[in-house]
């Protein structure tokens, strides 16, 4: 799988300053750095005073695994994640699923262990981790609430963790690797002008995930390459799951029964609007085309197997891997978004609408 990297925020990231070139810059022996870094009582406070200025020059912040015998090596990489993404476990989310297989196979080639690890965030916004208060794995791959924009991922990197963002974050120096949201948005609507419909409604994720707004971004691309208004494509948002797709379906077919064909931006959605459409008798793909987004297994063993964009969970977990293991051993990285390319997988749930239509 090749990885293409975005470099509009920053064409080429630094190198990772490393315990040496601290020392190298202070004077003194990276044991030295290493002692004022675990806050050993053998330095003088004079030394320790211009160890700490250059610390701050130079936006030092130490590897858990490489700072010294206080905080020895773990062989352990944790996964954290959100209460949301606790949820999408209990549901079974496919997608998260084979995120984290990824994960497990990458390690398990380093041998390596996977750690799950929660997020909480208390009323008061105050955000609590076990791995906030001790070190307890070499490095974390982190997956964020859509609440959280990065605010976690900087605790954790401050705190020493090399980290690496599965899904958007705001900063710049910590590596974030995800599908390419907007393209996949863009080709789900474009498959579907291409057989001809014009007549489509949206079943689109949390209105605050911001891989909503990027498949927006797509579909409201595509439509208006064809000559056409996404300010009249109907949207109705769900949740990612099955429930919320029935409900938004019945929700879509009643205001706008005109319409030939649905976008559901995954295939839990995309699913349970199949199940209303066929309970209300309404013929997939004769009388409305569906499209997902995902190629979860369930896509393919649909009664009418689902059109979908493939997305690739397991590399993402995989290159997630590799991008950790390159700031845990101080390799330089090209850049700070990696985007990994999507595919459209097409089944029978879409076809050409109905003449009369």
């Amino acid at each position: 799988m090749i990885i293409t990297g975005n470099f509009k925020d920053r064409q080429v990231m630094r190198k990772r300053i490393t315990i040496k070139d601290v020392a190298q810059r202070a004077g003194v022996s990276y044991q030295t750095v290493s002692r004022v870094i675990n806050n050993k009582p053998d330095v003088s406070d004079e030394t320790r005073q211009k160890v700490l200025e250059v610390i701050e020059e130079l936006n030092y912040r130490p590897s858990m695994a490489a700072t010294s015998r206080a905080n020895p090596k773990t062989n352990i990489i944790a996964m954290a994640i959100s209460p949301y993404n606790e949820y999408l476990l209990y549901e079974g989310d496919p997608h998260l699923l084979r995120i984290m297989h990824g994960i497990d196979q990458a390690l398990e080639a380093r041998n390596f262990s996977l750690l799950l690890s929660t997020i909480h965030y208390t009323n008061e916004n105050k955000i609590e981790s076990r791995l906030l208060s001790r070190q307890v794995a070499d490095g974390v791959i982190i997956r964020l609430s859509m609440q959280d924009r990065g605010e976690t991922a900087k605790l954790l990197a401050e705190k020493g963790y090399p980290v690496v963002v599965l899904g958007y974050s705001n900063h710049p120096d910590i590596p974030a690797i995800r599908s390419d949201d907007e393209n996949g948005g863009f080709t789900q609507t474009q498959h579907l002008l291409a057989l001809g419909h014009s007549k489509i409604g949206i079943i689109s994720g949390p209105e605050d995930d911001p891989a909503t707004t990027k498949r927006r971004d797509g579909h409201e691309r595509a439509m208006l390459s064809s000559g056409l208004d996404p300010s009249n494509t109907p949207v109705q948002p769900g949740n990612y799951t099955d429930e919320s797709g029935y409900e938004a379906a019945a929700k879509l077919i009643k205001a706008h029964p005109y319409l030939t064909a649905i976008v559901a931006f995954n295939d839990m959605m995309a699913i349970g609007a199949m199940q209303c459409l066929n309970k209300q008798g309404i013929k997939i793909p004769e009388d409305i085309s569906i499209i997902g987004y995902d190629d979860i297994a369930d896509a393919e063993r649909q009664y009418i197997p689902l059109t979908t964009i493939r997305i690739p969970s397991l590399d993402e977990g995989r290159q997630a891997v590799k991008i950790l293991f390159d700031l845990i051993e101080n390799r330089p990285i090209h850049s700070s978004k990696f985007i990994l390319p999507v595919h459209l997988i097409s089944r029978n749930s879409t076809t050409v609408p109905r003449k009369n239509d």
